[in-house]
């Protein structure tokens, strides 16, 4: 059954619009600490250090010294180490593409952080099915009610809470809409109902191209934002998992080829910019950011990223950002994904230390933080509480059309997700290098990750 954006996960958007404002926050006090105002923060005379990592996920959050990653985080623990003397937080940043196997690495050497922030929503469960992940329902069980109810849904597993999410990101398409004006192609640019058909796209794209500017841009560098080229599959009508995210089924889907068929012809054309098996996707936000790229599908953060930009000289000030659904072929209902961010907490032996982590997780996610963060980059906040209006107003135009779309299911809560992730952008380099025809990198994929996850789910 179809997941609406306007149920579920997004019913927390809705109420962002809305600014309801109102959430059940429970007894929560301001320093994370407990209920009944005592400290409580495990200390009992004895101090303790915790280890935190996050991605570079918040950038330019309001009240930060810098619009630096890092910035904001780096503030906050000085303020809780001022109000909690007896905890250190030895805080760092890992970079994006290197997140997954510097964790996996240190958690396999025993050796984990005590805390992480990251997309807890695809890497969270691969870790609660190791049993290397710390249930932490009581950090927020005074506070629940004012949390999104289906981001915690994702993170729970037999009735325990193993993650607490921050920030919802929608993914959708954008449109560079002043590539197109300075072209005098204003009447290619969608109308109210902002999408285009597989035809349509094709067509505007070819026209906008040539001179330094693509159409489009796809990246197979890394398995990083993987699922955003992916909703161009969805919107041929393929999907890439079943209902139960136990098997890969793209292969069951002859639109999957369909459509990567017609992505080549387009890097042969010259719509789609060169290079894409070595691209990544942050090097295609760039080619956006430098007015080179007509049409990208990335996250909400995308506005804040290029607005940043243009502050800072990296985005070029002709860019004109429009968000648009996935163009689709016809009679298919475009999907589109999203990611969240949050906290996840590894194992832990000693209750004091616990305590003390309790205490700082808490303070993190006060309302106050998680709407600074969310504001940072035009993300959804987990909270109720947390509610905000977005000041842009196409921002709103965008997630008025977007928010009314299915939600594809890109497998995430699959324990095995970050396994099977690796193993498709080997074959799209493939496919997308011709060294494969789409039909076969698909098999292969399929193949490979089906064997795996057969393997895996016998034991």
């Amino acid at each position: 059954m179809r997941k609406s954006w306007k149920h579920g996960v997004m019913l927390l958007l809705a109420s962002s619009l809305a600014l309801t404002g109102c959430g059940g926050g429970g007894q929560e006090r301001e320093g994370g600490g407990t209920p009944s105002g005592k400290s409580n923060d495990g200390s009992a005379g004895k101090s303790y250090t915790i280890e935190y990592w996050s991605i570079p996920i918040y950038q330019n959050v309001e009240g930060a010294p810098s619009p630096s990653a890092g910035e904001w985080e780096k503030m906050k623990i000085k303020q809780f180490e001022a109000q909690h003397p007896s905890i250190k937080v030895n805080f760092q940043t890992v970079p994006f593409d290197q997140s997954q196997n510097k964790i996996g690495i240190a958690v396999a050497g025993n050796n984990a952080p005590d805390v992480v922030l990251e997309s807890i929503d695809r890497n969270l469960m691969k870790y609660v099915e190791s049993g290397k992940s710390e249930p932490i329902g009581d950090f927020i069980e005074d506070m629940v009610s004012d949390f999104n109810p289906e981001m915690l849904k994702k993170v729970t597993r037999d009735g325990k809470l193993y993650g607490i999410p921050v920030t919802l990101n929608p993914e959708y398409f954008f449109l560079n809409v002043g590539l197109f004006k300075a072209k005098g192609l204003e009447h290619l640019i969608p109308k109210d109902d902002r999408t285009w058909t597989i035809e349509e796209m094709r067509d505007a794209l070819k026209q906008v191209s040539g001179n330094g500017v693509y159409g489009t841009a796809l990246w197979a560098a890394n398995e990083q934002a993987d699922e955003m080229n992916l909703m161009r599959l969805f919107a041929m009508g393929a999907e890439q998992w079943d209902e139960s995210s136990s098997k890969i089924v793209l292969d069951q889907y002859p639109q999957a080829a369909e459509g990567l068929r017609m992505l080549v012809s387009m890097l042969d054309e010259g719509v789609v910019a060169p290079g894409p098996a070595t691209t990544a996707a942050l090097d295609a936000v760039e080619m956006f950011k430098q007015n080179k790229i007509a049409m990208i599908p990335f996250a909400n953060g995308l506005w804040s990223m290029v607005e940043a930009g243009k502050k800072d000289g990296s985005t070029n000030p002709k860019v004109e950002l429009f968000g648009m659904a996935p163009p689709h072929a016809k009679g298919v209902t475009p999907k589109v994904a999203s990611a969240f961010h949050g906290y996840q907490v590894f194992k832990q032996s000693d209750p004091g230390k616990r305590e003390a982590i309790k205490t700082f997780v808490r303070f993190m996610v006060q309302p106050e933080h998680v709407k600074a963060l969310s504001k940072s980059g035009n993300y959804v906040p987990s909270r109720q509480s947390a509610s905000y209006e977005f000041d842009n107003p196409e921002i709103q135009a965008a997630m008025n059309v977007v928010s009314k779309l299915p939600l594809a299911n890109t497998g995430v809560s699959s324990p095995y997700f970050p396994d099977v992730r690796k193993m498709w952008y080997p074959e799209l380099q493939a496919i997308l290098l011709k060294k494969k025809t789409p039909e076969q990198g698909i098999q292969d994929y399929a193949k490979k990750a089906n064997d795996f996850l057969a393997e895996k789910q016998k034991k």
